[in-house]
């Protein structure tokens, strides 16, 4: 068991305020406070606010605070903040082994081929898939051939192929909808951005959704994720291209019983799929879905206004459950 400072360290180290060793670490670092890797980590460190290991970590960092690296980093951060240069994994060129994941507040990371967790996500390059609130990618990560990332969240900036729809549905007489997200497979031939190999351009956007009917007086609002197709004829600029869409996804809708916000549980699932055709600038689109409803225990377990013959399919989790079909018509621009 080590104490203090070293300059090369192999085993424990253990400290109530500071760890410091200059070059490289292959084992465990314990600190109240601090635990700092000049070069190299191969372990783990856990402190009670920062980590910090510079040139590379490969390992696990645990802070209350703060996990740093100004390399690659082939393992977990879990921290408020955390932070790596590179995640490289399975899209990477050359693709590796390495997994990276960081779970935090805040992550960051310039170029990201791993997981993010977190409120707010940095992922600079993106690869791989962040799940927040709010993340930030660059649009056009690279000129290589390789498939982009997966953004989840409300938001996202650096956003990628968002359309804006208009469609009426079993539960509103008007639906809004608005995607942010990134394109999956797109190449750099300036006018098309068709992909080279796939048969479709694909897009992951994620959706906000707004409800309104003005004849039962209700509305709603909620979240989904789409998976947005279009068809390729060639790879260089066609009028054919993109001239028919297929999206498939699952949203989520609270419903609302009258024009104020109605504070019970209620969770519609709707797993849909859409298909679309081109009319100059906008695709009208036509889809199906499944619903599975969710909501607390009523007297009057008809008194949301759903336009659909219903199922009632008993308890789920305390609260009653149904499905039934639904349907949408609209355009997307």
């Amino acid at each position: 068991m080590h104490d203090g400072f070293e300059s090369n360290m192999h085993g424990i180290q253990a400290a109530g305020f500071i760890n410091y060793v200059r070059n490289h670490v292959t084992g465990i670092q314990t600190a109240g406070v601090m635990n700092v890797v000049g070069e190299n980590l191969d372990g783990l460190q856990l402190a009670g606010l920062y980590n910090i290991s510079d040139k590379s970590m490969s390992g696990i960092q645990i802070s209350g605070l703060f996990n740093y690296t100004d390399g690659e980093m082939a393992g977990t951060q879990i921290g408020l903040v955390n932070k790596a240069k590179f995640m490289k994994g399975k899209k990477s060129t050359p693709p590796t082994r390495s997994r990276g994941l960081q779970i935090g507040f805040l992550n960051f990371s310039k170029s990201m081929d791993g997981v993010q967790i977190g409120l707010v996500n940095v992922g600079g390059n993106t690869r791989g898939v962040q799940l927040a609130l709010v993340n930030f990618f660059n649009k056009y990560p690279s000129k290589e051939k390789v498939r982009m990332g997966t953004p989840i969240a409300l938001l996202n900036f650096g956003s990628k192929g968002s359309v804006f729809r208009i469609y009426n549905n079993e539960l509103f007489t008007a639906n809004l909808e608005y995607t942010t997200g990134n394109c999956v497979n797109c190449s750099w031939v300036q006018g098309s951005e068709m992909p080279f190999d796939d048969r479709n351009q694909k897009f992951n956007q994620n959706a906000l959704i707004l409800g309104y009917s003005s004849y039962q007086s209700t509305w709603g609002f909620g979240y989904g994720f789409d998976k947005i197709l279009y068809n390729k004829i060639t790879i260089m600029p066609n009028p054919e291209n993109r001239k028919r869409t297929i999206s498939y996804g699952l949203n989520f809708i609270h419903l609302n019983r009258s024009m104020k916000l109605d504070k019970d549980f209620n969770l519609v699932n709707k797993l849909h799929v859409d298909y679309g055709k081109r009319i100059r600038s906008f695709h009208w689109m036509v889809g199906l879905s499944l619903n599975y409803f969710l909501y607390e225990l009523r007297e009057q377990s008809d008194s949301y206004k759903i336009n659909s013959w219903r199922v009632a399919t008993g308890k789920a989790f305390g609260f009653n459950s149904e499905f039934w079909p639904g349907y949408r018509v609209g355009f997307q621009f």
